[in-house]
């Protein structure tokens, strides 16, 4: 029998379900913000001097809308242009500055080919050259496509043939890896054109890559003015399944940009949560090519915020950062937290500045969760999302936080959004009572489109405008939504999504191998860290050590095993399937806190 009513955030949705105008943000608030980070110039701000605006009729003013993310340089540079935007390793970028950079690669996309739809992949780390590209994409009507830095050359070549991206940028220090990785492309599907970030200063001379700043600075600072509407695609993030074959998110405009504008609906019911205003200095070291650091991004830089960008995390940048740039905001893995509290610099660092750490992407253990309200001088707020739902679906409000782990709902990932409905149902498909463990479902407005060429697979996670996530869990008298495992055995370590079937795949290349099963443990340190459970072939041995590495060399380094167990033989039921449970229960988390 259906319950009547999963939560009460089903009441919120009926209640202060946003319009269609939601679209469509206002902006007046910020034509009286003041610049207090605009003291350097970059050559591009003096260039803009020297010319007329060739493109003023069509640019949007403050008192109109932002509906894409083409739609962010835009306005903010007519509002405010010599407002920084973004201040990357000393490097200060105006408002005005990155509008006139995207504008100018956007034209040379374009002249490359580029147009609605077509994709462009970002195999690096953060830099103010990711969030020029990113702006410059939408611009032309692409797709930007994510590869995680870390991966593994072969890893890279299926995401850059499966996505047939039409041009590939990368870190000059990712195009060893990129060179390798484009071998096993086919050739029919290898990108049109290879540009290096900062090529040049990094003396890369690698045939067939141009300097991405130099071939920007060759075309036009003129708005194209493709259009693009807020239910076009603009990311395309590769997201696993149970089999560890990737898979192609695509994310549409209005799936990052609709959340921005409903902070005041939230804030109706928790008066602490914040309310962006562009008044931020906001830290940015978690990695663009998830969505969770574009996501992030974007929250600055559609309220006209300065973004501090990193990298990557790396804490004593991240000390002295917050002292130096006056951060007030901040997001970070629970592996993160750890590395910050444990640092020996962390007692003597001024984070007098910050305000709001928000936190997420992996299970955290209550002992770091508090100590973390204890030590930081800020306001915590959790966040539970995927890359399916275009970001995050639930939050545990900053008041819920207890610095003694004594609050229930700390356990918890969170209340729904106003615009998210929540559902638990049993393995019938009927919902489940306050309490009852089963599937979590999600609906709402910002849902991915589907998976790129991809219909089976959205299918099996799209059903009648539900989301079903794969995690198990109950939603609670309060209406908190808990996580308790995840359906699909994922590991979430340290914000990083593992599958144990690729992991596995790689333990059983070694010829001393016969059976691996691989599971999530818990630690405090990465939330989960990944043990795996060997049975050796008979007459046959190898070190733990020797393992590990032979696994590093075959897939991420992060996906490798943290320990491994030898053992007689794995539990399975009557057809075969490893207990996992079983596993979890008889083999300790050892090694679980070394380092990656």
């Amino acid at each position: 029998m259906r319950s009547s009513g999963c939560w009460a955030g089903r009441r919120w949705r009926r209640e202060h379900a946003p319009s269609r105008n939601w679209r469509l943000f206002a902006l007046t608030r910020m034509a009286t913000m003041g610049d207090e980070f605009a003291k350097g110039r970059s050559i591009m701000d003096r260039r803009s001097e020297s010319r007329e605006r060739e493109v003023d009729h069509i640019q949007p003013s403050v008192g109109q809308s932002i509906a894409t993310i083409a739609d962010i340089p835009r306005v903010h540079a007519r509002a405010h242009p010599d407002k920084t935007a973004l201040i990357f390793e000393e490097r200060r970028f105006s408002y005005r500055a990155l509008d006139e950079w995207a504008d100018r690669i956007a034209q040379g996309l374009i002249a490359a080919g580029v147009k609605r739809g077509v994709r462009v992949a970002h195999f690096g780390q953060n830099t103010a050259h990711y969030f020029a590209l990113l702006m410059g994409v939408a611009k032309a009507g692409g797709v930007l496509v994510g590869i995680n830095w870390r991966l593994a050359a072969g890893e890279v070549a299926y995401i850059l043939a499966d996505s047939e991206a039409r041009v590939l940028v990368a870190d000059a220090s990712m195009i060893d890896v990129a060179q390798e990785a484009l071998k096993e492309v086919p050739a029919a599907s290898r990108p049109a054109l290879l540009l290096a970030i900062e090529g040049a200063k990094r003396g890369v001379g690698t045939p067939g890559w141009n300097d991405f700043r130099r071939w920007s600075e060759a075309f036009p600072a003129r708005d194209p003015l493709v259009p693009v509407a807020p239910d076009d695609v603009i990311y395309q993030m590769y997201t696993s399944g149970t089999t560890g074959r990737p898979k192609g998110a695509e994310i549409t405009h209005h799936a990052v940009i609709a959340p921005r504008g409903r902070d005041e609906m939230i804030a109706e019911r928790d008066p602490l949560w914040h309310v962006w205003n562009g008044e931020e200095v906001q830290l940015v070291q978690a990695p663009v090519f998830h969505l969770t650091g574009n996501v992030w991004a974007l929250i600055g830089l559609h309220a006209g915020a300065t973004l501090v960008v990193h990298r990557a995390f790396a804490p004593e940048a991240i000390f002295a950062d917050i002292a130096r740039y006056g951060i007030s905001h901040a997001i970070m893995v629970p592996a993160m937290l750890h590395a910050l509290l444990r640092h020996p610099a962390f007692d003597e660092a001024d984070l007098s500045s910050l305000r709001y750490i928000y936190y997420g992407g992996s299970p955290i253990a209550l002992s770091l969760q508090c100590e973390a309200v204890r030590r930081f001088p800020c306001r915590f707020i959790q966040i539970y999302g995927m890359t399916e739902i275009g970001g995050s679906a639930c939050y545990l409000p900053a008041g819920e936080h207890d610095p003694e782990g004594r609050n229930p709902a700390m356990r918890a990932a969170g209340l729904a959004y106003p615009w998210v409905e929540v559902r638990v149902i049993d393995r019938e498909g009927c919902d489940l009572p306050a309490g009852e463990i089963g599937e979590i479902l999600l609906k709402t407005d910002t849902l991915m489109r589907g998976y790129w060429k991809r219909p089976e697979a959205t299918a099996e996670v799209i059903r009648d405008g539900w989301f079903h996530t794969g995690d198990a869990g109950f939603i609670d008298e309060r209406g908190f939504v808990h996580v308790e495992d995840r359906v699909d055995d994922m590991i979430i370590s340290g914000g990083e999504n593992v599958y144990p079937a690729e992991v596995e795949d790689a333990l059983l290349a070694h010829p001393a191998v016969n059976e691996a099963a691989v599971i999530g443990v818990p630690s405090e340190r990465w939330g989960e860290a990944v043990q795996a459970v060997v049975v050796l072939r008979p007459g046959m041995s190898v070190e733990e050590q020797e393992l590990i590495e032979f696994v590093r060399r075959r897939i991420a380094r992060y996906k490798a095993p943290h320990a491994i167990t030898f053992a007689p033989s794995l539990p399975r039921n009557a057809t075969g399937k490893i207990l996992r449970r079983e596993l979890r229960a008889t083999y300790s988390p050892a090694g679980a806190e070394s380092t990656r």
